[in-house]
């Protein structure tokens, strides 16, 4: 993908998520399943709940889009951006 100015752009798969604090994480770990062929458990510290996929958006894009949004944003930074595997 290209942006208008010409520059290589990737685009991250973004979604609306919230993250688990640390106490849930951990709670959550002891019913996580073991990893095997059929499993693969990620770090941790990326355990999440998906609230709405958005699909594939050019990284530098998610600041401009999230200031045109009608609500504050709840965080200094609502959005971190990340691949997924």
């Amino acid at each position: 993908m290209t942006t208008d100015d010409g520059v290589l752009s990737t685009p991250v798969r973004a979604f609306f998520a919230i993250y688990p604090d640390e106490a849930a994480r951990g709670e959550l770990a002891d019913v996580a399943p073991e990893e095997s062929d059929d499993v693969r458990v990620s770090d941790m510290a990326d355990w999440h709940v998906t609230l709405r996929f958005l699909g594939p958006v050019r990284a530098e894009a998610i600041p401009a889009w999230w200031a045109r949004r009608r609500v504050p944003s709840p965080v200094s930074r609502p959005w971190r951006c990340g691949s997924a595997r």
